[in-house]
């Protein structure tokens, strides 16, 4: 089902794309024509219902036209009402201007586990989308510490912060891991979102020099003792992260953490960062690829890896906490 609705939805737009780049060589208001039809995508996708497909979406070949000459950042109204300031010549911000969200089921785990007066940590924040995601649920007594190490993002990041007037919303231009250093960031062209200090995934990337810190003292260090979500994504990373944090994750109440842990890694229970979480008694489930409703699927001896093959994303819940005792709903 999930491959045909995809399906119609990229004949649909593939249609379109043919019909109107077969007038290439005619420029007869094309500018405008393409910033209606983009109006036009992101009001009929604020109706999309589907938990995925939106990136599908934003990288057929009519999207990416419509949008490739939209160099400047550009303002995006979220569903709860933020703004965020996005570059439309790259994946997430294409996707967001489309479709405004990009992984929809994230954000719907983040929204099901905050409420008011939380403390959220965004570590891989990016241009703070999941940050804006949430912000309106913690309320004013609520804290959300964004960490990302790429300036540009963090700069568009504050703008949207700005923007918003949110004063509870404070941002850190460091990269987490298990020391203090200056490190290098490789960034493949148009895709800051795979931005990694552990791949190095092909030669179309360029390389930004960061500042890394070492994730107990940092936190420490702003005073966090209790927090309700934490939200890892490190492309790759999370292991080295985990090792430097372990101080903190012993000391402190952190519920839940959400993070991405990918199938080649091996048996899930073998993964590295697995394990450091496994020995501080945290608790596993799996995060399907779903259409409509989340669905968490405990990660035990009889099932690890064999029902969720597929899965990329996890959410580690504290020893002695349970789904509904953290009030998590699909």
């Amino acid at each position: 089902l999930r491959l045909r609705v995809y399906g119609l939805w990229g004949k649909a737009i593939q249609t379109a794309y043919n019909a109107c780049h077969g007038g290439e060589s005619q420029d007869c208001g094309v500018t405008k024509i393409k910033r209606f039809m983009v109006r036009a995508i992101s009001a009929g996708m604020s109706l999309y219902p589907f938990l995925t497909g939106r990136g599908y979406v934003s990288r057929t070949r009519f999207c990416v036209w419509l949008t490739k000459d939209m160099s400047a950042p550009t303002w995006v109204r979220l569903s709860n009402g933020m703004a965020i300031l996005v570059d439309p010549a790259e994946d997430l911000g294409r996707c967001v201007l489309l479709t405004r969200d990009w992984d929809a089921k994230i954000t719907r785990v983040c929204r099901s586990l905050l409420r008011s007066g939380d403390v959220f940590l965004d570590i891989g924040a990016h241009c703070g989308l999941v940050s804006l995601s949430v912000c309106d649920l913690l309320n004013t007594d609520g804290r959300i510490h964004a960490f990302e190490p790429q300036p540009e993002l963090i700069a568009r990041f504050k703008q949207s912060v700005v923007r918003n007037n949110l004063e509870n919303v404070y941002l850190h231009n460091v990269a987490l891991s298990n020391t203090t250093e200056q490190g290098e960031l490789a960034v493949p062209y148009g895709k800051t979102t795979l931005g990694s200090l552990s791949r190095r995934l092909d030669k179309s990337q360029f390389t930004v020099t960061i500042s890394l810190k070492q994730a107990s003292q940092y936190l420490q260090q702003l005073g966090i003792d209790k927090v309700r979500l934490m939200k890892v994504d490190v492309e790759g990373h999370e292991s080295v992260l985990l090792e430097g944090m372990t101080s903190f994750l012993e000391t402190s109440s952190v519920d839940a953490i959400l993070f991405e842990s990918e199938p080649h890694e091996g048996p899930f229970r073998e993964r590295s960062a697995v394990k450091k979480l496994a020995v501080l008694g945290y608790r596993f489930f799996a995060i399907p690829m779903t259409m409509l409703r989340l669905r968490y699927i405990e990660v035990d001896e009889s099932n690890d890896g064999t029902v969720f093959p597929k899965a990329h994303d996890f959410l580690a819940i504290s020893r002695g906490s349970s789904l509904a005792s953290l009030g998590v709903r699909g």
